[in-house]
Order: structure tokens, then C-alpha cells, then sequence
């Protein structure tokens, strides 16, 4: 991504926001190049690819980023939209091509991946995106919890499922960490 220079209006001072490159908002060689640079190990392998929901924005690269690398598991929520285009299709071929299947989750699904805890918070159990205006709410959001920091990731959740994530992690936060 690029930066664009801003002014912030609260205290006038020159912030830097982030907006996507025009030559790199879909293409894979950009995809590439960048996990290349990330590729301090050297390593031809991502352990788990997390594809959030299938919207195309979401998923459009990951065929030709699973050519290039080993994906050992790649977790997806339940929605018949993986099937409903064909760039979602080309996902779930490119994960069979890999010698895997989908891993799916739901709400309250927990891993301990790499040492990390993963803690699935959306979509709940036996909710699915069967058209692509549904497939965002059955974004995969889960809390991740490493080395003492909580982490949230929330995929493209609509306002209502934030709203319901937010009061059900509510009565859990005891300051020091999550108990889901």
C-alpha cells in the first residue's frame, strides 16, 4: 500500500493514510512480491491461510498465492457462496489442488495454532452465507491471544454482528485476558 499524506483534523498535524496502490489492488504479482519480502525464513510454506468470506476481494488471489506456496490448512467459514462464482470456485479447487480439504469453523471453536490461542468469535454455529449480500456477516472473526496481547481480527462484519460480538465479549474482559 501507498501513503497519502492527511491532515488530522483534530490537531492539525501531518499524519500518513494509507490508501491501496492502483497497480496493486488485484494483482497477485503485488501479493507475491510482498510475501516474498515477508519470506525471512525462506520457506515456501504458510502454516494457515484464514479466508474471512468469500468476496472476491477477500479471496481473488489465493490461487495463484497457493501455485507459488505450501497452504497446510486453509480455514473457512460455512457459506454455499465458495461455490456461487467462479473465483470462489477456483478458491475451493486450488485447496483440493493442495492435497486439503476446507477447514470450516464457527463461534466458539478454539486452536492453539503456533502457540498462539485462537478463539473463533463469528459466525455462529449453523449460521450460513448462502448469497454473496450474506457471505460478509459470515466472516470468519476470531480473537487471538500471543505473547500476553490480545488481537481482533474481524473480516467484513456489518454493524449488527459487531454489535453482537461486542456484547458477548463484554462480560468476559477481566482486564488481563479473554475467557470465551
Amino acid at each position: 500500500e501507498r501513503s497519502q499524506p492527511t491532515r488530522s483534523a483534530s490537531k492539525g498535524s501531518l499524519g500518513r493514510k494509507a490508501t491501496p496502490s492502483k497497480e496493486c489492488s488485484t494483482s497477485s504479482r503485488c501479493l507475491l512480491a510482498a510475501l516474498e519480502k515477508l519470506n525471512w525464513r525462506s520457506s515456501r510454506t504458510i502454516d494457515i491461510a484464514i479466508l474471512s468470506h468469500p468476496h472476491q476481494d477477500h479471496v481473488l488471489n489465493f490461487p495463484k498465492l497457493a501455485k507459488t506456496w505450501k497452504v497446510k490448512m486453509a480455514v473457512v467459514s460455512e457459506s454455499s457462496y465458495w461455490t456461487g462464482s467462479g473465483p470462489n470456485r477456483a478458491v475451493m479447487k486450488a485447496i483440493k489442488d493442495e492435497g486439503s480439504k476446507p477447514t470450516y469453523v464457527a463461534q466458539s471453536d478454539k486452536f492453539d495454532w503456533g502457540g498462539a490461542k485462537w478463539t473463533i468469535l463469528n459466525p455462529p454455529k449453523d449460521q450460513f452465507g448462502d448469497f454473496e449480500s450474506q457471505a460478509g456477516n459470515v466472516s470468519i472473526v476470531y480473537l487471538l491471544e500471543f505473547n500476553g496481547k490480545r488481537l481482533l481480527f474481524t473480516g467484513d462484519i456489518e454493524p449488527n454482528v459487531a454489535d453482537r460480538i461486542a456484547g458477548e465479549l463484554k462480560p468476559h474482559l477481566d482486564g488481563k485476558r479473554v475467557n470465551v
